[in-house]
């Protein structure tokens, strides 16, 4: 190490006690791999050091020491992203900021359904509060345990109830943000209106900790529903499952709260490692669409009423499978049955990180494209890349594809699990950059995104940098560099 990293990690040292800083030549590898991999560990680094600070004055003074000794920072939160954007580079020249004991709740105000709390507080802890206030926090994500406020928020995270909530930007109403000079930033008001200027709180949302770091936020909270009808359905094909969720829309309007699909593909894998989780009446369907759907109400107080809402619903799936909209359905009627249908749909990322590497897509497309977007790019996949498998599923009901491609099944037939994943990477060694890069290209010929929910980070940066136009990428370059002109803020994310 130079002098100015010494001299960095010295001060660092005294502000935040020998215990709460892991430098990599010193209490070695082991002390900091897991703050250097990201979730899928397809990003592997190696930061010269990892630091814990507990207050924001903590991480005003480590981005302070950072300009000063010309040292670059990396925030993370649960380190549960899905892009890389939290992941240091392997020159052991980047620090990691892990926000994770900036853990308290600040305040609560339950006239004004609001919670402020630090960076680091799990989506859980936020869920929790919630509840225990007889509120509600909406978002939700498979990796609630371990995912932060603040990892949340500089990915502007979506989730399964976008539908009817909005992602995590429209939840926030107040930030606090130490930019890359050090300075504080803090907007924790919890105003619902505030038109007093340029919204910068939008602009440090969904920036991937470029621009600084979220320390601290104000979020929103909603009535909890009282009610909740969840269906696992059956369509023949996305057309018919784009049409059913569209008439359910004019039926329940706002109360549509989740509306998840899976395809056959990402079925098979859960069939393959996780067998007992699809009912059994479902399992003769083998080339078609499943559904999962949330429907949230408020109790009128009326037992009566609340089940008449239950025969509603009922009666309206049994005339949707009448006239073929629909193949078959279950309602869950019990919690039981619930978790086990929202357990199908959140098991697709565990059994496919059981199958092996896949090349992951998070695409966002208008709904009466799906159909067509999804044929045409199966169709030239299968012509460019035969065998390939296509793991789609995602959150429909707000045009979020997880478009995930798989290497084809026959490289792992007759072969041990260690050599087979041996050959799913060489396969995408030789293919990632070249499906991405078609795939990417379709969804732009449909007036897509490339990025719904999980950010650009290392994974889509520089596809993001070859397909936005010039004049976008632009303006980007020159927001980070007013404001973080020695590029101090996880460098090489997003631009």
């Amino acid at each position: 190490m130079n002098k100015p990293e010494i001299n960095f990690l010295k001060k660092c040292q005294l502000l935040l006690g020998e215990t709460n800083i892991k430098i990599t030549e010193l209490h070695g590898w082991d002390s900091v791999k897991d703050y250097s991999i990201d979730w899928r560990r397809k990003f592997f680094g190696k930061p010269m050091a990892v630091c814990f600070p507990s207050t924001t004055t903590e991480v005003q003074k480590i981005i302070e020491f950072a300009v000063k000794d010309k040292i670059k920072i990396v925030p993370q939160g649960g380190n549960t992203g899905l892009s890389g954007g939290a992941t240091p580079d392997a020159t052991q020249k980047q620090v990691v900021m892990c926000l994770k004991r900036m853990n308290k709740i600040r305040n609560v105000d339950s006239q004004n359904r609001t919670i402020t709390l630090d960076a680091g507080c799990t989506l859980k802890t936020l869920q929790k509060y919630a509840s225990d206030l007889g509120l509600f926090f909406p978002l939700d994500i498979t990796s609630r345990d371990s995912a932060t406020v603040g990892g949340l928020l500089s990915t502007n995270a979506g989730g399964l109830a976008v539908l009817k909530y909005g992602t995590t930007r429209s939840m926030c109403l107040g930030i606090e943000f130490v930019l890359p000079t050090g300075e504080i930033w803090c907007r924790l008001q919890g105003l619902r209106k505030d038109n007093s200027g340029y919204d910068l709180k939008n602009l440090f949302v969904g920036s991937e900790g470029t621009l600084g770091i979220i320390t601290a936020a104000t979020m929103s909270l909603v009535p909890k529903p009282d009610n909740k009808i969840t269906a696992l359905l059956v369509a023949q094909d996305l057309a018919s499952t784009i049409s059913f969720f569209c008439n359910l829309q004019k039926k329940f309007n706002d109360g549509l709260t989740a509306f998840e699909f899976m395809q056959d593909e990402a079925l098979k894998l859960l069939e393959k490692h996780f067998p007992d989780l699809i009912p059994t009446s479902f399992k003769k369907y083998r080339k078609h669409i499943f559904i999962l759907l949330e429907i949230s109400s408020f109790s009128t107080g009326s037992n009566v009423e609340d089940f008449n809402e239950s025969i509603i619903f009922h009666d309206f799936l049994q005339d949707c499978i009448s006239n073929g909209t629909l193949m078959d359905g279950i309602q869950s009627g019990t919690e039981a049955r619930t978790k086990q249908f929202w357990d199908i749909r959140e098991s697709i990322t565990y059994a496919s990180a059981k199958d092996g590497p896949q090349v992951k897509n998070d695409l966002s497309l208008p709904i009466s494209s799906i159909p067509k977007f999804v044929d045409k790019a199966s169709s030239k996949l299968e012509k460019l890349f035969p065998g390939v498998r296509i793991i789609n599923f995602g959150h429909l009901g707000d045009g979020n594809l997880h478009f995930n491609i798989a290497p084809p099944a026959q490289l792992g037939k007759g072969v041990s699990d260690e050599e087979r994943q041996k050959k799913f990477r060489n396969y995408l060694f030789e293919n990632e950059d070249k499906i991405r890069r078609f795939i990417n290209d379709e969804v732009i010929s449909y007036s897509g995104s490339i990025s719904a929910e999980h950010g650009l980070g290392q994974l889509r940066k520089d596809e993001a940098i070859r397909i936005k136009p010039a004049v976008e990428i632009e303006i980007m370059k020159k927001i980070k560099n007013c404001i973080d002109p020695s590029n101090t803020m996880n460098p090489g994310k997003v631009l």
